[in-house]
Protein backbone atom coordinates (compact mmCIF):
# COMPACT_ATOMS: atom_id res chain seq x y z
CA UNK A 1 0.00 0.00 0.00
CA UNK A 2 2.87 2.29 0.56
CA UNK A 3 4.63 1.44 -2.38
CA UNK A 4 1.21 1.87 -4.44
CA UNK A 5 1.16 5.84 -2.68
CA UNK A 6 4.82 6.46 -3.17
CA UNK A 7 4.31 5.48 -7.26
CA UNK A 8 1.26 7.79 -7.07
CA UNK A 9 3.14 10.51 -5.59
CA UNK A 10 6.42 9.86 -7.85
CA UNK A 11 3.16 10.60 -10.80
CA UNK A 12 1.20 13.55 -9.24
CA UNK A 13 3.84 15.80 -7.86
CA UNK A 14 5.76 16.74 -10.65
CA UNK A 15 2.51 17.57 -12.60
CA UNK A 16 1.26 19.85 -9.43
CA UNK A 17 4.83 20.91 -9.36
CA UNK A 18 4.96 22.29 -13.29
CA UNK A 19 1.80 23.70 -12.67
CA UNK A 20 2.72 25.45 -9.52
CA UNK A 21 5.64 26.68 -11.12
CA UNK A 22 3.48 27.92 -14.14
CA UNK A 23 0.90 29.46 -11.56
CA UNK A 24 3.86 31.37 -10.47
CA UNK A 25 5.68 32.39 -13.67
CA UNK A 26 2.63 33.42 -14.62
CA UNK A 27 2.17 35.39 -11.22
CA UNK A 28 6.05 37.00 -12.14
CA UNK A 29 4.81 37.90 -15.24
CA UNK A 30 2.22 39.53 -14.73
CA UNK A 31 3.40 41.43 -11.71
CA UNK A 32 6.38 42.22 -14.32
CA UNK A 33 3.71 43.49 -16.23
CA UNK A 34 2.13 45.59 -13.59
CA UNK A 35 5.78 47.06 -12.58
CA UNK A 36 6.13 48.04 -16.12
CA UNK A 37 3.21 49.36 -16.73
CA UNK A 38 3.26 51.26 -13.26
CA UNK A 39 6.75 52.55 -14.32
CA UNK A 40 5.01 54.21 -17.83
CA UNK A 41 2.61 55.48 -16.06
CA UNK A 42 5.19 56.80 -13.25
CA UNK A 43 7.32 57.94 -16.25
CA UNK A 44 4.72 59.80 -17.56
CA UNK A 45 3.68 61.09 -14.58
CA UNK A 46 7.29 62.58 -14.73
CA UNK A 47 6.70 63.86 -17.94
CA UNK A 48 3.99 65.72 -17.11
CA UNK A 49 5.24 67.44 -13.99
CA UNK A 50 8.30 68.48 -15.94
CA UNK A 51 5.93 69.54 -19.03
CA UNK A 52 3.92 71.41 -15.89
CA UNK A 53 6.61 72.87 -14.27
CA UNK A 54 8.26 73.69 -17.49
CA UNK A 55 4.88 75.98 -18.17
CA UNK A 56 4.69 76.99 -14.96
CA UNK A 57 8.45 78.49 -15.27
CA UNK A 58 7.77 80.01 -18.42
CA UNK A 59 4.67 81.67 -16.87
CA UNK A 60 6.34 83.09 -14.16
CA UNK A 61 9.19 83.93 -16.24
CA UNK A 62 6.72 85.72 -18.43
CA UNK A 63 5.14 87.43 -15.29
CA UNK A 64 8.66 88.14 -14.15
CA UNK A 65 9.32 90.12 -17.53
CA UNK A 66 6.03 91.62 -17.64
CA UNK A 67 6.50 93.11 -13.72
CA UNK A 68 9.93 94.41 -15.03
CA UNK A 69 8.87 96.18 -17.98
CA UNK A 70 5.74 97.50 -15.73
CA UNK A 71 8.61 98.63 -12.90
CA UNK A 72 10.87 100.08 -15.89
CA UNK A 73 7.02 102.14 -17.31
CA UNK A 74 7.19 103.19 -13.92
CA UNK A 75 10.68 104.54 -13.54
CA UNK A 76 10.83 106.36 -16.71
CA UNK A 77 7.15 107.93 -15.42
CA UNK A 78 8.74 108.71 -12.59
CA UNK A 79 11.51 110.25 -14.25
CA UNK A 80 9.43 111.99 -16.49
CA UNK A 81 7.47 113.65 -13.25
CA UNK A 82 10.96 114.90 -11.59
CA UNK A 83 12.21 116.59 -14.88
CA UNK A 84 8.51 118.36 -15.31
CA UNK A 85 8.67 119.23 -11.81
CA UNK A 86 12.74 120.73 -12.38
CA UNK A 87 11.11 122.67 -15.51
CA UNK A 88 8.48 123.75 -13.39
CA UNK A 89 10.76 125.08 -10.79
CA UNK A 90 12.60 126.49 -13.41
CA UNK A 91 9.31 127.75 -14.99
CA UNK A 92 8.79 129.59 -11.99
CA UNK A 93 12.00 130.67 -11.22
CA UNK A 94 11.85 132.28 -14.96
CA UNK A 95 9.01 134.22 -14.47
CA UNK A 96 10.35 135.34 -11.53
CA UNK A 97 13.04 136.83 -13.30
CA UNK A 98 11.00 138.07 -15.63
CA UNK A 99 8.90 140.10 -13.21
CA UNK A 100 11.99 141.19 -11.97
CA UNK A 101 13.48 142.29 -15.18
CA UNK A 102 10.04 144.18 -15.99
CA UNK A 103 10.27 145.91 -12.56
CA UNK A 104 14.15 146.87 -13.13
CA UNK A 105 13.02 148.04 -16.83
CA UNK A 106 10.17 150.51 -15.47
CA UNK A 107 12.90 151.59 -13.11
CA UNK A 108 15.15 151.99 -15.92
CA UNK A 109 12.21 154.02 -18.02
CA UNK A 110 11.60 156.29 -15.33
CA UNK A 111 15.64 156.96 -14.95
CA UNK A 112 16.43 157.10 -18.10
CA UNK A 113 13.59 159.96 -18.79
CA UNK A 114 14.92 161.90 -14.92
CA UNK A 115 17.94 161.85 -17.14
CA UNK A 116 16.47 163.09 -20.49
CA UNK A 117 14.90 165.46 -18.91
CA UNK A 118 17.72 166.68 -15.53
CA UNK A 119 20.85 166.42 -17.81
CA UNK A 120 22.17 168.13 -20.98
CA UNK A 121 23.75 166.14 -23.20
CA UNK A 122 26.71 168.46 -23.62
CA UNK A 123 27.15 168.06 -19.98
CA UNK A 124 27.26 164.17 -20.45
CA UNK A 125 31.08 163.17 -18.72
CA UNK A 126 33.23 162.01 -22.04
CA UNK A 127 34.03 158.04 -22.15
CA UNK A 128 36.72 156.00 -20.37
CA UNK A 129 38.95 153.23 -20.02
CA UNK A 130 39.69 151.41 -23.41
CA UNK A 131 36.90 153.46 -25.62
CA UNK A 132 38.64 156.37 -24.74
CA UNK A 133 42.03 155.53 -26.04
CA UNK A 134 40.56 154.42 -29.10
CA UNK A 135 38.60 157.52 -29.62
CA UNK A 136 42.02 159.56 -29.45
CA UNK A 137 43.85 157.57 -31.09
CA UNK A 138 41.43 158.11 -33.99
CA UNK A 139 41.50 161.77 -33.51
CA UNK A 140 45.10 161.86 -33.74
CA UNK A 141 44.50 160.16 -37.54
CA UNK A 142 42.24 163.05 -38.12
CA UNK A 143 44.73 165.60 -37.21
CA UNK A 144 47.54 164.09 -39.53
CA UNK A 145 45.50 163.10 -42.23
CA UNK A 146 43.98 167.09 -42.18
CA UNK A 147 47.39 168.47 -42.30
CA UNK A 148 47.53 166.74 -45.55
CA UNK A 149 44.11 167.47 -46.93
CA UNK A 150 45.49 171.10 -46.83
CA UNK A 151 48.89 170.20 -48.30
CA UNK A 152 46.64 168.82 -51.09
CA UNK A 153 44.15 171.15 -51.11
CA UNK A 154 41.19 168.83 -50.35
CA UNK A 155 38.01 169.80 -48.56
CA UNK A 156 36.47 167.94 -46.29
CA UNK A 157 33.63 168.03 -43.47
CA UNK A 158 33.31 166.55 -40.12
CA UNK A 159 29.97 164.37 -40.63
CA UNK A 160 27.44 161.79 -38.96
CA UNK A 161 28.03 161.38 -35.83
CA UNK A 162 31.22 162.97 -35.44
CA UNK A 163 29.29 165.84 -36.68
CA UNK A 164 26.94 165.74 -33.71
CA UNK A 165 29.87 165.18 -31.31
CA UNK A 166 31.36 168.71 -32.56
CA UNK A 167 27.79 170.25 -31.96
CA UNK A 168 26.20 168.25 -28.92
CA UNK A 169 29.32 167.23 -26.88
CA UNK A 170 32.33 169.66 -28.34
CA UNK A 171 33.82 166.14 -29.46
CA UNK A 172 32.95 162.48 -29.44
CA UNK A 173 29.88 161.12 -28.39
CA UNK A 174 30.79 159.29 -25.43
CA UNK A 175 29.92 156.33 -27.13
CA UNK A 176 31.29 156.60 -30.46
CA UNK A 177 34.36 154.22 -31.71
CA UNK A 178 35.68 155.99 -34.78
CA UNK A 179 35.28 159.41 -37.08
CA UNK A 180 33.73 159.97 -39.61
CA UNK A 181 34.40 162.72 -42.50
CA UNK A 182 32.94 163.50 -45.87
CA UNK A 183 34.35 165.10 -49.54
CA UNK A 184 33.19 165.92 -52.59
CA UNK A 185 33.20 163.50 -55.20
CA UNK A 186 36.19 165.43 -57.12
CA UNK A 187 38.04 165.08 -53.80
CA UNK A 188 37.28 161.96 -53.24
CA UNK A 189 39.08 160.47 -56.74
CA UNK A 190 41.56 162.93 -56.15
CA UNK A 191 42.63 160.99 -52.30
CA UNK A 192 42.50 157.67 -54.24
CA UNK A 193 45.76 158.44 -56.01
CA UNK A 194 47.43 160.65 -53.71
CA UNK A 195 46.52 158.87 -50.43
CA UNK A 196 49.33 156.15 -50.70
CA UNK A 197 51.57 158.84 -50.14
CA UNK A 198 50.13 159.30 -46.64
CA UNK A 199 50.28 155.78 -45.47
CA UNK A 200 53.59 155.27 -44.44
CA UNK A 201 55.01 154.87 -40.81
CA UNK A 202 51.90 152.52 -40.15
CA UNK A 203 49.37 154.09 -41.20
CA UNK A 204 47.24 152.01 -44.28
CA UNK A 205 43.71 152.44 -45.57
CA UNK A 206 40.97 150.24 -47.41
CA UNK A 207 39.68 151.70 -50.44
CA UNK A 208 35.84 150.68 -52.09
CA UNK A 209 32.89 152.87 -51.74
CA UNK A 210 34.00 154.71 -48.83
CA UNK A 211 37.89 155.14 -47.64
CA UNK A 212 39.30 153.87 -44.36
CA UNK A 213 42.52 154.88 -42.89
CA UNK A 214 43.73 152.51 -39.95
CA UNK A 215 46.72 152.98 -37.68
CA UNK A 216 48.94 149.52 -37.86
CA UNK A 217 46.43 146.73 -37.01
CA UNK A 218 44.63 148.74 -33.88
CA UNK A 219 41.25 149.52 -33.71
CA UNK A 220 41.64 152.95 -34.32
CA UNK A 221 39.91 154.51 -38.01
CA UNK A 222 38.79 157.05 -39.78
CA UNK A 223 36.22 156.85 -42.33
CA UNK A 224 35.71 159.11 -45.54
CA UNK A 225 32.65 159.30 -47.50
CA UNK A 226 31.96 160.57 -50.96
CA UNK A 227 29.08 162.78 -51.89
CA UNK A 228 27.91 162.93 -55.62
CA UNK A 229 25.68 166.11 -56.83
CA UNK A 230 23.64 167.36 -59.43
CA UNK A 231 24.68 169.87 -61.68
CA UNK A 232 21.64 172.42 -61.46
CA UNK A 233 19.08 170.65 -60.17
CA UNK A 234 16.70 171.71 -57.96
CA UNK A 235 15.17 169.50 -54.62
CA UNK A 236 11.67 168.73 -54.09
CA UNK A 237 10.01 170.87 -51.24
CA UNK A 238 7.84 169.57 -48.28
CA UNK A 239 5.82 165.85 -48.93
CA UNK A 240 7.97 165.79 -52.22
CA UNK A 241 11.17 166.39 -50.86
CA UNK A 242 10.38 163.55 -48.24
CA UNK A 243 8.71 161.63 -50.79
CA UNK A 244 12.24 162.13 -52.93
CA UNK A 245 14.37 160.32 -50.03
CA UNK A 246 12.16 157.74 -49.71
CA UNK A 247 12.57 156.30 -52.82
CA UNK A 248 15.99 156.94 -52.86
CA UNK A 249 15.85 154.79 -49.71
CA UNK A 250 14.06 152.23 -51.52
CA UNK A 251 16.44 152.41 -54.25
CA UNK A 252 19.19 150.86 -51.72
CA UNK A 253 17.30 148.40 -50.12
CA UNK A 254 15.85 146.79 -53.52
CA UNK A 255 19.75 145.34 -54.44
CA UNK A 256 20.13 141.85 -54.16
CA UNK A 257 21.76 141.78 -50.87
CA UNK A 258 23.57 138.04 -51.65
CA UNK A 259 25.18 140.25 -54.21
CA UNK A 260 27.37 142.18 -52.27
CA UNK A 261 30.67 141.57 -51.95
CA UNK A 262 31.99 142.44 -48.53
CA UNK A 263 35.80 142.08 -48.77
CA UNK A 264 36.10 144.88 -51.39
CA UNK A 265 33.45 147.34 -49.71
CA UNK A 266 31.76 147.36 -53.00
CA UNK A 267 28.86 146.69 -55.24
CA UNK A 268 29.34 145.19 -58.87
CA UNK A 269 29.50 147.90 -61.37
CA UNK A 270 26.21 147.02 -63.10
CA UNK A 271 24.01 147.65 -59.83
CA UNK A 272 25.89 150.75 -59.15
CA UNK A 273 25.26 152.36 -62.77
CA UNK A 274 21.46 151.14 -62.01
CA UNK A 275 21.62 152.86 -58.99
CA UNK A 276 23.43 156.21 -60.41
CA UNK A 277 20.98 156.54 -63.13
CA UNK A 278 18.28 156.17 -61.62
CA UNK A 279 19.13 158.77 -58.96
CA UNK A 280 20.70 160.75 -61.53
CA UNK A 281 16.76 160.64 -63.47
CA UNK A 282 14.56 161.73 -60.06
CA UNK A 283 17.21 164.71 -59.11
CA UNK A 284 17.00 165.82 -62.88
CA UNK A 285 12.93 165.57 -62.87
CA UNK A 286 12.76 168.93 -61.15
CA UNK A 287 13.02 172.13 -62.48
CA UNK A 288 16.46 173.56 -63.18
CA UNK A 289 18.31 176.65 -60.72
CA UNK A 290 21.47 177.55 -59.94
CA UNK A 291 22.18 175.22 -56.98
CA UNK A 292 23.88 171.45 -56.54
CA UNK A 293 22.06 169.02 -55.32
CA UNK A 294 24.33 166.51 -52.79
CA UNK A 295 24.22 163.05 -51.50
CA UNK A 296 26.45 160.55 -50.38
CA UNK A 297 26.09 157.67 -52.35
CA UNK A 298 28.05 154.38 -50.82
CA UNK A 299 26.43 151.10 -51.93
CA UNK A 300 27.53 149.35 -48.84
CA UNK A 301 26.49 151.18 -46.12
CA UNK A 302 22.65 150.62 -45.86
CA UNK A 303 22.64 151.74 -41.97
CA UNK A 304 23.65 155.66 -43.54
CA UNK A 305 20.18 157.34 -44.65
CA UNK A 306 20.89 159.01 -47.86
CA UNK A 307 19.68 162.39 -47.47
CA UNK A 308 19.98 165.47 -50.10
CA UNK A 309 21.36 168.47 -49.31
CA UNK A 310 21.85 171.90 -51.26
CA UNK A 311 24.56 173.68 -52.17
CA UNK A 312 24.31 175.95 -49.51
CA UNK A 313 24.08 173.33 -46.73
CA UNK A 314 27.40 172.31 -46.98
CA UNK A 315 29.32 175.27 -48.48
CA UNK A 316 31.11 177.53 -47.74
CA UNK A 317 32.63 175.67 -45.30
CA UNK A 318 33.35 176.62 -41.82
CA UNK A 319 35.45 175.88 -38.84
CA UNK A 320 34.12 173.77 -35.42
CA UNK A 321 35.65 172.83 -32.12
CA UNK A 322 36.19 169.05 -31.31
CA UNK A 323 37.82 167.76 -28.68
CA UNK A 324 41.26 169.96 -28.54
CA UNK A 325 41.23 170.30 -32.36
CA UNK A 326 39.17 172.86 -34.79
CA UNK A 327 38.24 170.85 -38.08
CA UNK A 328 35.91 171.68 -40.78
CA UNK A 329 31.99 171.61 -40.53
CA UNK A 330 29.20 171.95 -42.91
CA UNK A 331 28.26 176.05 -43.23
CA UNK A 332 24.65 175.58 -42.47
CA UNK A 333 25.32 173.30 -39.08
CA UNK A 334 22.07 172.94 -37.35
CA UNK A 335 19.78 172.59 -40.88
CA UNK A 336 22.46 169.65 -41.89
CA UNK A 337 22.00 167.86 -38.81
CA UNK A 338 18.55 168.96 -38.49
CA UNK A 339 17.83 166.69 -42.13
CA UNK A 340 20.06 163.34 -40.96
CA UNK A 341 18.85 163.11 -37.29
CA UNK A 342 16.31 165.11 -36.81
CA UNK A 343 16.04 166.20 -32.79
CA UNK A 344 19.46 165.84 -32.57
CA UNK A 345 19.93 167.29 -29.30
CA UNK A 346 17.75 164.99 -27.87
CA UNK A 347 19.62 161.38 -26.49
CA UNK A 348 18.87 158.29 -28.49
CA UNK A 349 17.16 155.31 -27.12
CA UNK A 350 20.20 152.64 -27.91
CA UNK A 351 23.81 154.37 -27.28
CA UNK A 352 25.90 151.58 -28.75
CA UNK A 353 29.14 151.68 -30.02
CA UNK A 354 29.06 151.04 -34.03
CA UNK A 355 31.75 148.42 -33.86
CA UNK A 356 31.52 146.29 -30.99
CA UNK A 357 34.36 143.81 -31.98
CA UNK A 358 36.56 146.53 -32.18
CA UNK A 359 36.88 147.00 -28.69
CA UNK A 360 36.83 143.58 -27.87
CA UNK A 361 40.16 142.82 -30.10
CA UNK A 362 41.39 146.02 -27.96
CA UNK A 363 41.94 143.43 -25.36
CA UNK A 364 45.47 142.86 -26.79
CA UNK A 365 48.35 144.81 -24.65
CA UNK A 366 49.91 145.82 -28.27
CA UNK A 367 46.75 147.20 -29.81
CA UNK A 368 46.43 149.52 -26.87
CA UNK A 369 49.84 150.11 -26.50
CA UNK A 370 50.06 150.99 -30.54
CA UNK A 371 47.31 153.52 -29.84
CA UNK A 372 48.79 155.00 -26.80
CA UNK A 373 52.20 155.60 -29.14
CA UNK A 374 50.52 157.12 -31.55
CA UNK A 375 48.34 159.49 -29.63
CA UNK A 376 51.19 160.41 -27.73
CA UNK A 377 53.42 160.95 -30.89
CA UNK A 378 50.47 163.30 -32.24
CA UNK A 379 50.60 165.38 -28.43
CA UNK A 380 54.20 165.57 -28.91
CA UNK A 381 53.65 167.64 -32.53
Amino acid sequence: MEQKYKNFLKKVLPYQAIQAGKNIRDEFNKAKEEKEKKKQEEMQIKAELQAAEKMEAEKNKTNEGYLEAEVQKLNEINIRLKELADLQDKLKTINELDARLKRLETSLAQIDGLLRINIEPAKLPKAGGQLRIQQLASLSILKKLTRFFAQHEVHYWLDFGTLLGAVRHKGFIPWDDDIDISVPRADYEKLKTIIPEFCHDGFSYSEGDIIRIFYKRTSAQVDIFPYDSGNSVALPAGNKYRDFNNKVQQLYKSVPFNIITFRQSIIPEGYKKKIHDIYKKELLENKPVPDKAFMFLAYHCFAFKRVAYEYNDIFPLREIDFEDGVFSCPHLTDKFLHKYWGDYMSLPKNCNTHHPGMLNAMADYNNVSEMLALINSEKSK
